[in-house]
């Protein structure tokens, strides 16, 4: 009589596993389990299949094959675990595929990608968006596109309370890796934000309107970003069409005319020294003399110092009410008066 109780109460607790079993885990039934064999696993899908399915049929599998259907429609699905994700009325802006369904990125089991995506990023990104690298004869593209979280360092894949899905606006999100200097394949970018700190002797356009005014976010077919034309050396081939970017705030009158009595203040009497030293075969460009973000203490966002090669020339500038003098490498100590 014992053994007879022994053997009813194994198959009992035996059934009882087995199906907590099968609850919890179908690859485990021997059916799924390519589901669940990459690296990374949907939490969801590892706890238990009916989190998200729902059973359709009595048997299964039957013969139909639509034994299970989804509890609900994606992506109001996904919102009854990520909550957080959904969007509310201070979202400024939506990614249309996150939007639509988050299958589009997502793979709602397991993947070989970070958070189950079905490519890593930004190859899923350029599934969609083109490749900036590939644009024709671009000539500069954005580091941060390749580094750390790639498109997720300055766009959210999801929504935002920004513009353009960016996490932070502009300038405070380019200022969040701006703020020192960067070493980047073969060049140095230096700190931007300590050079618009003091918004007294900052470039307008850097502090009021952002850095977009100026740059291209992901990549160019200018130079440093530029939206338009500007030198990349200390000198261009001759004035026109290099300098375009600057030109299209301010007046070209303070570069072209030779003699002028109000066209720009650093003239000597009403010979142009802008002309002087611009509008020539060897251009010498803006950067030579000024700092485009902003200058530590000087007006006119005259540099203290610029690099030429490895050599760190001092430009020795010291401004007066009526002009100012400068004595740097290039020349001896000159003097202008307005």
């Amino acid at each position: 009589m014992k053994i007879f109780l022994f053997i009813i109460s194994l198959t009992f607790f035996a059934g009882i596993t087995a199906q907590a079993q099968d609850e919890q885990s179908c690859s485990s039934a021997g059916c799924h389990q390519e589901l669940m064999a990459p690296k990374f696993i949907h939490p969801a899908a590892e706890d238990d299949c009916t989190n998200c399915h729902e059973s359709e049929s009595d048997k299964h599998p039957s013969e139909s094959r639509n034994d299970f259907s989804l509890a609900d429609e994606s992506p109001e699905l996904c919102f009854t675990c990520h909550d957080d994700k959904e969007p509310d009325d201070t979202q400024v802006s939506i990614h249309p595929p996150f939007e639509e369904d988050c299958l589009n990125c997502h793979n709602p089991h397991a993947t070989d990608n970070k958070v189950v995506l079905e490519d890593p990023v930004p190859d899923l990104c350029f599934t969609c968006h083109d490749d900036p690298a590939e644009i024709e004869n671009v000539k500069t593209v954005h580091g941060a596109i390749f580094v750390d979280d790639k498109c997720i360092n300055c766009h959210s894949p999801h929504s935002s309370v920004n513009k353009i899905l960016l996490v932070k606006d502009d300038p405070a999100l380019c200022l969040s890796c701006h703020n020192k200097e960067i070493k980047y394949e073969d060049k140095v970018i230096p700190d931007i934000a300590s050079k618009i700190k003091d918004e007294d002797f900052a470039h307008p356009p850097a502090v009021d309107d952002g850095c977009l005014t100026c740059h291209h976010p992901h990549s160019s077919v200018n130079n440093f970003l530029l939206d338009d034309t500007f030198p990349a050396g200390h000198y261009a081939d001759g004035f026109d069409g290099n300098y375009n970017l600057c030109f299209s705030c301010h007046d070209d009158s303070m570069i072209l005319l030779e003699n002028t009595d109000d066209a720009t203040e650093f003239r000597n009497g009403n010979v142009n020294l802008h002309y002087v030293h611009v509008n020539k075969e060897k251009s010498r460009s803006c950067t030579n003399c000024h700092d485009v973000h902003g200058s530590p203490g000087n007006p006119h966002l005259i540099a203290n110092e610029i690099k030429f090669g490895s050599w760190t020339m001092k430009l020795n500038y010291v401004a007066d009410d009526n002009g100012g003098s400068c004595l740097p490498g290039c020349h001896e100590q000159k003097t202008y008066k307005r």
